[in-house]
């Protein structure tokens, strides 16, 4: 079925992409009372991150038998994990989150919240699984990592679901964002001073 959106289009075979949409995404993390210890959270919607020259390296190393290197530098030139991020579908943020008021919401809608990225609806034909994906939000802080195997190997058994890949310039669009997140710097005073207190 052809795509009918400019942002989005469908999971397509083989490798990962970046920017790709994947659901019911089991993931272990420690407890925070006993961090030796974890447990299973199953995350509803994530998003890949990692930069596509290395998924398709990665992939093509994995899977490419021909490729002739050593085990010592083909391990140099793997992907051991992927960056993800978490999305929240709007009802549920907002239903969780009541500190988003309506004026902090409205800014996050027009992504003009650095934490947050808004993402439109996915319309079914642009979903691999013919379902479409409500209007959901990326929570910037909301970052972890996987190890690449094991994200592929739940793909194979069914466990972690293929949805939409977003398109250029819509991907780069929230990798930029998304860099300026994290290399936010906190100082230890503004710039601004009153002229009441220069001090």
């Amino acid at each position: 079925m052809a795509t009918t959106s400019a942002v989005y289009r469908r999971s397509l075979p083989g490798r990962i992409f970046q920017c790709e949409i994947l659901s019911d995404f089991p993931h272990y993390i420690p407890l925070h009372s006993q961090p030796t210890l974890v447990k299973q959270v199953n995350r509803s919607l994530v998003m890949g991150l990692s930069q596509d020259c290395d998924l398709e390296q990665d992939y093509n190393l994995r899977n490419d038998h021909s490729i002739n290197v050593n085990e010592k530098e083909a391990e140099s030139q793997y992907l051991p994990f992927l960056i993800l991020l978490e999305l929240f579908t709007e009802d549920r943020i907002r239903s969780e989150r009541k500190y988003l008021k309506s004026d902090i919401w409205r800014k996050i809608r027009d992504n003009n919240d650095e934490r947050y990225q808004y993402l439109r609806v996915i319309q079914s034909e642009d979903d691999l699984l013919n379902e479409g994906i409500p209007a959901s939000v990326i929570d910037f802080k909301r970052s972890f990592t996987v190890e690449t195997s094991y994200v592929y190997h739940s793909i194979q058994s069914g466990n972690i679901k293929r949805r939409s890949i977003v398109k250029t310039p819509y991907a780069e669009a929230i990798l930029s964002r998304f860099g300026n997140y994290i290399s936010r710097v906190a100082l230890p005073a503004p710039h601004y001073i009153s002229e009441a207190n220069p001090t």
